[in-house]
Formats: structure tokens, sequence, C-alpha cells
């Protein structure tokens, strides 16, 4: 009895330091410029999804679904080092930069709905895309080729940031599952993609009250019997326009009150402005769309 308690109370003691150790660490990451709390983010949510991989048994390495987790975290640790070394030399676009602390932080606040839409926005942007429509007639109109999907220049004509925002979404997936959130605030629940999120959502709400654990509803105001207002469905949902989003992104934070680029949106740097300069030849200076010789085709 003696030997199994020694061994609780070593356990304790190491969850204790462990604990300890990561609100430290908490504090550090919090003092660093945004754009290095972004760094800092995504590299602990890798460590935290292979030291996950290594905790499991040794018959469930040999299964397909281990294969399938192994081969997608390795991949996107291979994906992101292009990315922390733009972290590091400060070489990001700032709309990139601006979006993934803007994603960070609704990660954080376990508001991964809300996470999704800003991907969403800097991997699309506001181009326009064809949805169902393939052929309109026989004869090949003017403004056709402005909305096909490679017509278009954003970040995902970039293969290295492609690669690098496919590789934090998996992560916004990964988070998902470690820290759940309620339904509402959750991208595809329980898609059963790397594992389910209903499972973990029932083991965390049999610990504590999961709407006691996400800072985005603890952030909304509450009746005085402790349930969220009524108006707490209209303040979640953010309704700016993406500029607005990107100008904003830094309010608030230290450090960050003497930011020029806030004020002026026009001074940003933006994924399109690296496309442009890689290949000017590419693209009509007054439309911005590819040009019909770089599409394949050649004027008569």
């Amino acid at each position: 009895m003696a030997e199994i308690a020694e061994e609780e109370n070593a356990e304790l003691a190491a969850a204790f330091k462990n604990a300890a150790a990561a609100v430290a660490k908490r504090r550090v990451d919090a003092d660093l410029a945004p754009i290095d709390q972004v760094g800092a983010y995504f590299k602990s949510l890798l460590e935290e999804w292979e030291r996950e991989l290594e905790a499991k048994p040794e018959e469930w390495i040999y299964t397909e679904e281990a294969k399938l987790q192994v081969a997608n975290v390795r991949l996107c640790r291979n994906h992101m080092k292009p990315l922390f070394k733009r972290i590091k030399r400060r070489q990001l676009p700032g709309d990139i930069e601006r979006a993934l602390f803007l994603m960070v932080q609704a990660m954080k606040a376990r508001n991964y709905r809300q996470a999704a839409d800003v991907y969403v926005g800097v991997a699309i942007g506001n181009a326009p895309w064809p949805i169902g429509v393939t052929s309109v007639g026989i004869h090949e109109r003017s403004a056709r080729e402005k909305i096909g999907a490679q017509s278009q220049a954003h970040a995902m004509h970039d293969e290295e940031t492609r690669k690098y925002l496919q590789s934090v979404k998996r992560l916004i997936t990964f988070a998902q599952r470690s820290y759940p959130t309620v339904p509402s605030l959750s991208l595809d629940f329980n898609s059963g993609y790397n594992g389910w999120d209903k499972e973990s959502l029932t083991r965390e709400d049999a610990k504590l009250d999961i709407r006691k654990q996400v800072p985005a509803l603890l952030a909304l105001p509450t009746t005085s019997d402790g349930k969220l207002a009524d108006g707490w469905k209209a303040q979640e949902s953010d309704t700016r326009t993406w500029k607005s989003l990107l100008t904003h992104a830094y309010n608030g934070v230290k450090g960050m009150e003497d930011d020029e680029v806030k004020r002026d949106f026009t001074k940003m740097t933006t994924a399109k402005d690296e496309v442009l300069n890689r290949d000017k030849t590419m693209y009509d200076d007054r439309t911005g769309h590819l040009t019909r010789q770089s599409k394949g085709f050649t004027k008569k």
C-alpha cells in the first residue's frame, strides 16, 4: 500500500509540475509580439499532437488510422517549417500575418467556427468563384474568364503558402478535439476526421460543465441565474468586412498601439502582392486577372 501511495504521489507531483510549466509558458508567450505568439501556439499544438500519438498503445500503431495520423502530423510539421521561418524573419505578408493572429485568438477562445471563417477569408478572399456552373453556352463570354478559380491572384496560388495554410486548418481540427467546445462554436462537429469531437466533448463535460471552460462563452453576458443573456447569439458573430477585420486585428494588443498599418490598410502588404510581384507578366495591370496568354490562349 505504501508503494502504491508513493507512486500516486509521484504522479500527482509530476502532473502539478507539468501544469505549472504550461502556465508559465503561456505567460511568457503572452508577452511576445503577436506574430511570435502565432508561431509559439502552432508549435505547441504540433508537439501535443506528436505526444498524443507517442502515448498510443503499440497495437494501435499498425492500424490504418495510425498510419494516416502519423503521416498527417509529419506532413503538417514539414509544411509548417516555411511559415516558422517567415515568422522568424518577419517576411509574412501583412494580411496573412494578421489573419493568423485572429485565427489563434479564436482557437484560444475555443471558437473554432470563427477561426475557420478567418481561414476561408485568407485562403479564398473575396474573389468570385464558380459554383455549379461550368458552361454557359457554346460561345466563350468575355467576362467568363473572370470567375474561374485560376483567374484571381490570392494566397492559394503560391504553393508554399497553400501548404502551410492547409496545415493550419489541420491544427484547427486537432485543437477542436483536444480542447472541445460547444457544438455551436465547432466546425464540422463529430465529423470523425482525426478523432471524434463528440467523445472529447463528453469526457470534458463529465469533469466540468463545458460552458465554464470555453472563453468565448465566458466573455458573453449572463443573467442572474448564470445563463447566457438573450442577445448572445447576435454578439458571437462578427459582421465586419474582411478589410476591417485585418485593419483592427491588433487593437488592444500590448505594444501595437503605434501600429501605423492599423490605421492605413493601403500600407499593408498582401499575399496577392507577392503573387503579382513574382511574375508580373501573368496578370493584366488594369484588371488584376490572368492574361489570355498565360491561360494558353493567343491573341488574334
